[in-house]
């Protein structure tokens, strides 16, 4: 039997599929050549939409340190670099909206390692993104390389789906002599040093290759062109769990995506279903700050006195129910009168630099038809387009920065110092995590959100349990004497804690904010 016809007869065996063909999820691997540049991550992600990509994978990305942002257009990213600064290396994963809600934990492990886990039908599904060291590099740095991903396969769940996916720099060949059980026959060119380290632990951790299963052209397999454009490469993979792997309807590079690099988008399609993970959603807030507005704050107050006058005219039974009639009436004319928060996403990229991408884009068909002498002139003019978009991206992010400051000086002549230092901070600190990475006493990193709650209660637990001051021996180990006040706490009191109160402060899970509370305070107390 030739290893052809095994590699069908390993393919073709009887296998566990997760959802019916109409379900399928995709899944990408990329390469952008850096998303540093001013204007690549909008370039990549308009591609991910583009292509309806649910989970994308992203090699190369030279961010420095690790988190998790939020960007305009809704996606989520989670990135891990390099913490000494330099802009090198570099993995993350895009999450469209679908997939951050199915998102039970990540795990930033190293500049060319992340990892995350997702709730899916039937069972849960783990994806580690990756970026090899290229064959130039050390034997010890490849060694460490495949020791940290070895490490990671180690720690996922046996009854996972495992999708380890990439940029491996690694070119596994055609022949799958030895390796039948792992990968197939349609792959391109002969295995090199990399390709036989990332197909022996494919054999060893029972995953296989999918993209050296399905039969492609050559155009449809290769991930990587030379900027000679002569030379092409198939270097980027995504391997799955080999229970799993008839789930994986088919992988292939895609030519047309297009962000500037000279990888090509790897894009699979697989049986999964994703389901959300339980998480409570960020509440919505009511937008306070029309209160500013003198008409809006007397309507609140007047629908506000209104509704406190019937309540006064019905007795609640007791003070549970008062508390909450109280709340309702706070939040039902918050709704009607206020409204809640729209979150203001500005699109600095102008139009005329999305044309240009366009333009880009087409000139980068042209590349991949026509004579060798009609390629060679379209590269020459994507080179000089690819020039354009970056000058022009550059030339939007300073006019973008520019009316940022007109709009603080205006704030700052208003004496409108929170807008300010919003906008400063805008200014001078760039992107801010939204998520930073919770550690126990020993520096682990905790990424179940069920070891991050108890940390945070253990934290809290140690820095503020304090001596009870009613207790007279406390006091005095403490050595000062506290005198309090004693006695019923007037209404006086109450109106001039309501005014103290500092606005433009998140509410707690009354969803009552204290600009709510200062718009009448004696109405309020």
């Amino acid at each position: 039997m030739t290893s052809r016809s095994q590699s069908r007869k390993e393919t073709s065996a009887p296998t566990t599929s997760l959802a019916s063909p109409k379900q399928l999820l995709k899944l990408a691997a990329w390469n952008v050549r850096t998303m540093y540049e001013t204007g690549k991550c909008a370039q990549v992600v308009a591609e991910m939409q583009r292509y309806g990509i649910c989970i994308l994978g992203v090699s190369e990305m030279r961010w420095t340190d690790s988190g998790m942002i939020t960007i305009n257009s809704g996606e989520t990213i989670c990135y891990s670099g390099r913490v000494d600064g330099l802009h090198q290396e570099g993995v993350g994963l895009i999450l469209n909206k679908e997939a951050k809600k199915s998102m039970l934990e990540w795990e930033p492990i190293n500049s060319r390692l992340i990892r995350a886990r997702f709730y899916s039908k039937f069972v849960k599904t783990t994806v580690i993104q990756c970026y090899a060291p290229t064959e130039r590099d050390s034997d010890e740095v490849k060694n460490n390389f495949y020791t940290n991903l070895q490490d990671q396969i180690d720690k996922t769940p046996q009854h996972d789906i495992l999708i380890v996916m990439g940029d491996f720099n690694a070119k596994v060949g055609a022949d799958n002599i030895g390796y039948e059980t792992c990968m197939g026959c349609e792959g391109l060119g002969d295995r090199n040093d990399n390709g036989r380290r990332f197909s022996d632990l494919c054999l060893e951790n029972g995953l296989v290759i999918r993209g050296t299963v399905f039969q492609h052209k050559d155009i449809h397999k290769s991930t990587w062109l030379s900027p000679d454009g002569r030379t092409s490469n198939q270097i980027d993979h995504i391997a799955i769990s080999r229970k799993w792997r008839r789930s994986m309807t088919d992988v292939r590079a895609i030519r047309g995506a297009d962000a500037g690099s000279d990888h090509n988008l790897v894009l699979c399609k697989l049986q999964l279903k994703l389901r959300s993970s339980g998480k409570k959603n960020k509440q919505q807030l009511f937008d306070s700050n029309k209160l500013k507005d003198l008409n809006v704050k007397t309507q609140f107050n007047l629908t506000l006195k209104n509704r406190f006058d019937i309540l006064e005219s019905t007795p609640a039974d007791d003070i549970n129910s008062l508390c909450t009639k109280i709340q309702n009436i706070y939040l039902d004319t918050s709704q009607e009168v206020l409204g809640y928060k729209k979150r203001d996403r500005k699109e600095w990229i102008s139009t005329d630099t999305w044309n240009l991408i366009r333009e880009r884009k087409v000139i980068k068909q042209q590349m991949l038809t026509g004579s060798p002498e009609e390629r060679s002139r379209a590269a020459e003019a994507y080179s000089e387009k690819n020039k354009a978009v970056k000058k022009s991206a550059r030339q939007d992010k300073r006019d973008y920065t520019n009316s940022l400051a007109v709009e603080a000086q205006h704030a700052a002549e208003k004496g409108d110092s929170r807008t300010v230092y919003k906008i400063t901070k805008t200014l001078t600190g760039g992107f801010t995590n939204s998520s930073t990475i919770v550690k126990d006493k020993n520096g682990n990193a905790l990424t179940k959100n069920e070891e991050q709650l108890e940390r945070w209660a253990e934290h809290f637990e140690e820095i503020l349990n304090r001596p009870d001051p009613e207790e007279e021996a406390a006091v005095e180990d403490m050595g000062f004497h506290i005198e309090m006040k004693r006695g019923s706490i007037t209404q006086h009191e109450i109106i001039e804690a309501i005014k103290q109160t500092k606005g433009n402060k998140a509410p707690g899970e009354d969803k009552i904010t204290s600009d709510m509370l200062k718009a009448d305070p004696r109405e309020s107390a």
